[in-house]
C-alpha cells in the first residue's frame, strides 16, 4: 500500500514576503532577528534562545526557523523526506511557493 503526503509546504524566507516578522512581530525586534539569523551561527543561537525560553511554543517557532533558512527548497524537501525511512511508501507532492 502507498501513502501519499499531500501537504507538503516546500519553501523557505528567501520565498516569504519582504518583511513576514513584521506580521508578527515589533518592527525593531523583528529586524533585529532578520539581521542576526542571516548568518548561520545567530541562526542557531536564536533557535536555542527559543528552545530554551521560548515555553511551549518554541520547539516550533525553532523548527520553523530551522526549516525557513534552508539553503533552498530541494534542501527543504530533503530534510522532509529523510523523516520517512522507508523511500518505497512515501511519494510526495510539493507544494513550492514563491509569496
Amino acid at each position: 500500500m502507498q501513502y501519499y503526503n499531500v501537504h507538503s509546504h516546500m519553501f523557505t524566507m528567501n520565498n516569504a514576503p519582504q518583511k513576514f516578522l513584521h506580521l508578527y512581530l515589533p518592527g525593531i525586534l523583528a529586524n533585529a532577528i532578520d539581521k542576526i539569523t542571516n548568518v548561520q551561527a545567530g541562526s542557531v543561537a536564536v533557535q536555542k534562545l527559543l528552545k530554551t525560553f521560548g515555553g511551549n511554543g518554541g520547539n516550533r517557532y525553532a523548527s520553523f526557523l530551522k526549516i525557513g533558512k534552508s539553503t533552498d527548497q530541494l534542501e527543504v524537501f530533503k530534510t522532509l523526506a529523510a523523516q520517512y525511512p522507508d523511500d518505497t511508501s512515501f511519494k510526495f507532492v510539493g507544494l513550492t511557493m514563491d509569496m
